[in-house]
């Protein structure tokens, strides 16, 4: 059991069930798409409490793909610039949802604005996709802090919540946190997320057929 705990995490830890880029990837996205990312991040000194995680390659490279397959995804995006206001990031995220554009609504955790990364974690709940989880992860361990103030601590909370609830739904889990603020829960559940991600990737994609009969070992 704890062989296979560790295991587990060590996959989930690697990413294995994160964005892989595709074949025909070479050299990083492309720059028009950094500038879009660039764009919806924001670089606000304020805004980066607590301090963000580096997003990964391989999810930069999911964002190229979603923009380049499909130009109304590329047009919602567009609207998630950091520079803009609710009025064009709520249809923006609701319209990345209808796309399934995960990549895209991923980066929304990114975005400095506590409404846009609530609603992006809502919406990635909703989607299910696999490959966000290990993103989340990295987001919900950089959040699980307390935020002092009144209204900031407010939307930090319903982000912790958000992430939670995100999680849940895509591992198949029922951490719950406290009312408010529960930087201490959030951190609790990481594992137990860590753990069903791994299974759930382990389920969806399970190895070669020739790899299962020779065992862990190899024998």
């Amino acid at each position: 059991m704890q062989f296979t705990r560790v295991i587990f995490t060590l996959i989930a830890v690697l990413g294995i069930a994160s964005f892989a880029p595709p074949a025909s990837a070479a050299g990083g996205p492309g720059p028009e798409t950094m500038t879009l990312v660039n764009a919806v991040t924001g670089n606000i000194p304020w805004a980066d409490f607590p301090k963000r995680p580096r997003m990964s390659v391989q999810l930069l490279l999911a964002v190229d793909v979603e923009l380049q397959k499909d130009a109304r995804v590329e047009a919602a995006y567009v609207q998630l610039a950091a520079t803009q206001d609710n009025r064009a990031w709520f249809p923006a995220i609701e319209a990345l949802e209808r796309a399934k554009a995960s990549a895209c609504l991923t980066t929304g955790l990114w975005h400095p604005h506590p409404d846009v990364k609530i609603r992006s974690a809502q919406a990635l709940g909703r989607l299910r996709d696999l490959r966000s989880g290990q993103c989340l992860i990295q987001v919900a361990r950089s959040f699980a802090v307390y935020e002092s103030g009144s209204e900031n601590a407010t939307l930090h909370g319903l982000f912790q919540h958000a992430l939670a609830d995100a999680l849940n739904r895509i591992a198949g889990t029922a951490v719950k946190l406290k009312k408010g603020q529960d930087p201490k829960g959030l951190q609790a559940g990481l594992q137990t997320w860590i753990e069903a991600l791994a299974q759930r990737q382990a389920e969806c994609f399970p190895p070669p057929r020739e790899e299962r009969d020779r065992g862990p070992f190899g024998n």
